[in-house]
């Protein structure tokens, strides 16, 4: 038995098989109870055409208030598998849930995310729900829009170095001149190294650096820990870095300082950073 058109019954066994059209939008089952007895299949999407496949395709199961005529063992208001199977399939998504990258004010429109909701899977149309974190109540929304994503710096609140010339400190590499400079020259080998630590904790995307030709390492590794006493661990390798702009993909959540770590045996000129 294929459901393709909205149906509104008191009670429903399953003993044979049922199945919601995955071609046809918005079906509704409107049900006081609903029970899948053994031998009995009821089956939502398919592997081959998860719900949500096709755009506007949604399958409901609406669980009335109550039944006229009640089940004599579980009475109303349940869809449950008495020995038999039921089988869901959703359109697959690559995250069910993210963070807010910014804070939202009451009755706030647009939502400001953390993961791209394309990458995620997430389309015009579908439902999500917002969910505090200490008091008050979640809200559920309609995603009505999806625009493109923006880019949203992190401020950088302190810099540090394993060498640094006292008139090229590390802070210069974060004070957006690029006339001035952070070196590491007469550095040791372990020493050419600076870090970034952020204002909050947070997902980074990616990060650029610029780099002064030829006096820089064209290979080196970018590390993160996710809070002050944690250990770095590396988040990218690069090694065929350039002069001037370069830009590291990292995706990384949770970062609380970033750490450029040059591979000393492929500097150029030795002791320069």
């Amino acid at each position: 038995w294929l459901l393709s058109t909205n149906m509104t019954v008191d009670g429903l066994k399953i003993r044979g098989f049922l199945k919601f059209d995955d071609e046809v939008a918005r079906v509704v089952l409107s049900v006081g109870w609903l029970l899948v007895e053994k031998g009995g299949v009821l089956q939502i999407g398919s592997p081959q055409s998860p719900i949500g496949k096709y755009p506007g395709v949604k399958a409901t199961i609406y669980i009335k208030r109550e039944a006229i005529n009640r089940h004599p063992v579980y009475g109303d208001r349940f869809l449950h598998g008495d020995g038999g199977t039921i089988e869901m399939f959703g359109k697959p998504l690559g995250r069910t849930w993210t963070l807010l990258s910014r804070s939202v004010a009451e009755g706030a429109r647009e939502l400001f995310l953390k993961h791209s909701p394309s990458d995620m899977g997430w389309s015009i149309g579908d439902q999500v729900g917002v969910a505090t974190t200490s008091r008050g109540e979640s809200t559920k929304h309609r995603i009505v829009d999806i625009r493109p994503a923006t880019e949203e710096l992190v401020p950088i609140v302190a810099t540090r170095a394993g060498a640094e010339e006292s008139h090229l400190p590390a802070a210069h590499a974060a004070d957006g001149n690029l006339a001035s400079l952070w070196s590491s020259y007469l550095g040791g080998q372990e020493d050419h190294w600076l870090q970034m630590d952020l204002a909050s904790v947070t997902f980074v995307t990616h990060v650029r650096f610029y780099f002064q030709e030829p006096r820089h390492a064209p290979e080196y590794q970018v590390e993160v820990k996710t809070s002050p006493n944690g250990s770095w661990w590396t988040a990218a390798n690069v090694s065929d870095g350039k002069g001037g702009w370069q830009e590291v993909p990292l995706n990384v959540d949770h970062v609380h300082s970033i750490r450029m770590f040059a591979v000393y045996s492929s500097m150029w000129n030795r002791g320069y950073g």
